[in-house]
């Protein structure tokens, strides 16, 4: 539980706040800011403060909600006090002078760069002309980094769990694992954080039947069997999550097995 969180931001006076669904707005004599609360949380405006709490009690919701009520906060700062930053520069014969709108820096440069002033900084105007690091050595063309099969993984795998957790109404989620060799699936409650049912193709019935869960043949077993033993259990409707995998192959074998052995998704 965030200490945090549980504050409510209190809206001082010539500061409007506005909260329309998960975006919060506001509006003060510094200019209108907003910020979109994560799903997880519940924002609302009532008796002049904004107050955060956690929708569901999972991990990654009482994490969200304490982030939520700093970054509110940080709206009422922003559009009443602004922001700001100190830079303190040490060395000899280093100095900062302001002239007219332009801080101009001596830090042993041939040419004193000149910034424009904190407004264009922050985007309200022009950019800066002049780079304080000078580069160095050759210069070669910059391209975006290309991006990893990991990362790419692990963002499939949020965008299908942030999916599933707005769909799946208090059902049970049925989550697949597969290696090269072997194919795992779970249901699981995630609002009590308990598996309600499992199977594999490690236990020994499947090993002694032949099935490696290298195959076909092999996931649809798996997804017979952890249907058969969800059913057992009571559960009856699920949500399908295929994680970082698309949705062919084993992943859809095992899925197309578990409908035929009683589970609806």
């Amino acid at each position: 539980m965030s200490r945090v969180g549980k504050k409510p931001v209190t809206i001082p006076s010539g500061v409007t706040a506005t909260v329309d669904g998960q975006t919060v707005k506001m509006k003060g004599p510094k200019g209108q800011l907003q910020f979109i609360v994560h799903d997880d949380v519940e924002v609302k405006f009532e008796n002049g403060a904004v107050k955060v709490a956690p929708r569901l009690e999972t991990n990654r919701a009482q994490a969200m909600y304490g982030t939520a009520r700093a970054q509110v906060a940080n709206l009422v700062e922003g559009v009443t006090k602004g922001f700001e930053k100190k830079l303190e520069i040490t060395g000899v014969g280093y100095r900062a002078a302001l002239q007219g709108k332009n801080l101009q820096l001596a830090l042993g440069y041939s040419g004193d760069p000149q910034l424009p002033s904190a407004g264009a900084l922050q985007g309200q105007g022009r950019e800066v002309r002049q780079r304080i690091h000078l580069p160095q050595g050759r210069q070669e063309e910059v391209t975006e980094p290309v991006m990893s099969l990991k990362v790419t993984n692990a963002r499939r795998k949020q965008r299908v769990r942030l999916s599933l957790r707005r769909s799946a109404g208090g059902r049970p989620r049925l989550s697949v694992f597969r290696s090269s060799k072997h194919i795992y699936a779970q249901v699981i409650d995630d609002l009590k954080g308990e598996t309600l049912a499992s199977a594999s193709s490690l236990e020994k019935a499947m090993r002694e039947s032949g099935n490696t869960g290298a195959n076909i043949d092999a996931a649809k077993a798996v997804g017979k069997l952890l249907a058969e033993r969800a059913v057992k259990n009571g559960v009856k409707e699920v949500v399908f999550d295929r994680g970082s995998y698309l949705y062919h192959g084993r992943v859809k074998a095992l899925a197309d097995a578990a409908r035929e052995s009683g589970l609806s998704f």
